[in-house]
């Protein structure tokens, strides 16, 4: 969740003639336009330790003072400016408006007014507190082992030099093996049975007939065969490959930036979305994703990839095969990318026309036996679409009977996903659909006087919530699978937001004579499931700046609740304050020890 917040009014501009008024502000601040203390060093400065720094000077810009003036006038609404000037970008703003069209992800704010203001930095005298949490980017930057997709080094490295950075055949046949098992599984983009590690021979023999988006995917394979492989590779350090093969791949990808798209480039740029989510970050805390997966749905299309491949007589099997495969995949991460960010998806259900296992069937040589879980997906992303586009929409409105037809299609998708063999098929069918779900059934189930107009949606929310929580705490307890549950944190954080607004409405506090009926208390298990993902999230948090925020954005509302249901003297800003505080000594305590490990 975004912790800083955007002014949602009209603009300040007018033909009318202002008087330009003296701004006061320090040189730093008033570069990125945050207003400063008048008589000792601003916060910003304080906190990044450059009180030295922090003088002041007189500024004319009528511009800014109308934008103050206007700030002032609606109080409503707050324009906050992190330190280093960055806004947040309008779609994960905090919008103040009806349940109906509060449909992103901060829009369960409005249902909590008490936790509001804390998780946004909105409160006055919880803002100290909380822009020191916000202080501790740098460490995740130079934290030992941080991966990032974007190479530092200013370099450029022709084909033999990318070659010599590939692994020895032995390691990189396990890492692609790996990847096959894992990412391959879950986001299919070749054909079945497709030889790997034949292309990387062919690739480590003969650079030269080879383009440069071969090597940019070849290193993103490797890399994400890192990420996920719990082999111990001798002479191998699986953090700093997986950081090198990143950095080649995006050598590489300058090389090709304004080619012709082709098979290869595309499927890089899948495997840079997945990475950047296996990896550390998640959509909604990396503003690039939506402009990444845009590029590849264009580029996709302008190869008429849109389009099945009966259409194109005499294409090979294989290649008719692989080409469906990786359509339904980037229809996939477009539909996953909408659903976090809030902005409506890209591609339609009437603008392509592509079924994913073809004409091929059961009995064709090719089959990997994956064919069923592309059957179901197939079945439910025009669903989800509809739903998505919709609830995404500057017009969200639904019929409610269309909401019930939606709703058994999905449920009936879920029911079947549970037969399918492969448990990461079924747990991902699991945790889309239900996300999908949830975004169906929240504007009807936003406030508790829904309840009686609809139950279905009310309690739909409830269990799906629930459900992602009980995935959560089932994948986050194996370690080969912290790959996979990272790629849904968005899913979960939110999930736990909403069990927290059930427990607040008291929605699992059931009549008396049904508690008899029950073998557990509802409330209690709801209790239990936020902290244990609390707990998850705490574990996580040093891993970087995305997973630290995710944990600090759940420790908040969970501690906010306890305060409300607290029978004690401690107001809810000493609960949150001293939440806060502990958080920020246990991070940095372990990158202390870290260090000293080192």
């Amino acid at each position: 969740m975004e912790s800083q917040l955007f002014v949602w009014s009209a603009s300040a501009s007018s033909n009318r003639k202002r008087k330009r008024q003296p701004i006061l502000s320090c040189a730093r601040c008033r570069l990125f336009r945050v207003k400063c203390d008048r008589d000792r060093p601003c916060g910003s400065c304080k906190l990044a330790g450059r009180e030295s720094a922090c003088k002041y000077q007189e500024t004319l810009d009528h511009e800014t003072a109308a934008s103050s003036s206007v700030a002032r006038k609606d109080t409503n609404h707050t324009n906050y400016v992190d330190g280093d000037g960055a806004k947040t970008p309008q779609i994960f703003a905090y919008v103040h408006g009806t349940a109906r069209l509060s449909t992103y992800t901060t829009g369960w704010a409005q249902l909590f007014e008490e936790a509001k203001d804390y998780a946004f930095g909105i409160a006055p005298d919880f803002k100290p507190i909380y822009r020191k949490s916000q202080a501790h980017r740098d460490i995740f930057s130079m934290a030992a082992g941080d991966l990032s997709l974007s190479s530092s080094a200013n370099v450029m490295l022709d084909k033999s030099e990318l070659s010599a950075l590939l692994p020895d055949r032995q390691v990189a046949k396990q890492l692609l093996e790996t990847y096959l098992k894992t990412f391959e599984t879950l986001f299919p983009m070749w054909e079945p049975r497709v030889d790997i590690a034949g292309e990387f021979d062919l690739l480590k023999q003969d650079n030269e007939h080879h383009a440069y988006s071969s090597y940019q995917q070849m290193f993103m394979m490797l890399a994400l065969g890192c990420c996920s492989s719990q082999l111990s590779l001798p002479g191998v350090d699986q953090a700093e490959s997986c950081q090198v093969f990143l950095d080649a791949a995006a050598i590489a990808s300058k090389h090709i930036i304004w080619d012709v798209p082709d098979y290869p480039s595309l499927r890089a740029h899948c495997m840079g979305i997945i990475a950047n989510l296996a990896l550390h970050d998640t959509v909604s805390h990396l503003p690039t994703s939506p402009a990444l997966v845009g590029l590849v749905v264009r580029a996709a299309m302008s190869m008429a990839m849109h389009r099945d491949s009966r259409h194109f007589e005499g294409m090979p099997e294989s290649e008719a095969m692989m080409r469906n495969r990786l359509w339904t995949t980037i229809v996939w991460l477009d539909l996953f990318t909408s659903a976090v960010t809030g902005i409506p998806p890209l591609i339609r259900t009437d603008s392509h026309d592509v079924n994913p296992i073809g004409t091929y069937g059961e009995t064709s040589p090719s089959n990997d036996g994956s064919s069923e879980f592309l059957t179901l997906l197939t079945k439910v992303l025009p669903t989800a679409e509809l739903i998505i586009t919709k609830s995404n929409s500057v017009n969200p409105e639904i019929d409610y009977a269309k909401v019930k037809d939606c709703d058994n299609l999905l449920k009936r998708s879920l029911d079947n996903s549970r037969n399918l063999p492969d448990l990461l098929h079924a747990s991902m069918l699991d945790i889309f659909i239900r996300r999908t779900l949830l975004a169906l059934h929240l504007p009807y189930s936003r406030h508790g006087r829904y309840l009686q107009k609809y139950p279905d949606s009310h309690w739909a929310v409830l269990e799906c919530s629930l459900a992602l929580l009980n995935c959560h705490q089932r994948f986050a307890a194996e370690e080969d699978m912290q790959w996979f549950i990272n790629i849904f944190r968005d899913d979960m954080q939110l999930a736990l937001i909403y069990v927290v607004l059930g427990i607040r409405r008291k929605d699992f506090s059931p009549p008396l004579d049904a508690i008899p009926q029950l073998e557990n208390d509802p409330e209690e298990i709801a209790w239990h499931a936020i902290r244990q993902s609390v707990e998850i999230f705490n574990d996580q948090a040093h891993k970087s700046w995305s997973h630290y925020r995710v944990y600090l954005t759940s420790l908040w509302m969970v501690t906010a609740l306890e305060a409300l249901k607290s029978s004690t003297s401690l107001s809810m800003l000493a609960m949150m304050s001293e939440a806060t505080e502990n958080a920020i000594n246990d991070i940095t305590a372990r990158f202390h020890e870290s260090d000293i490990g080192e």
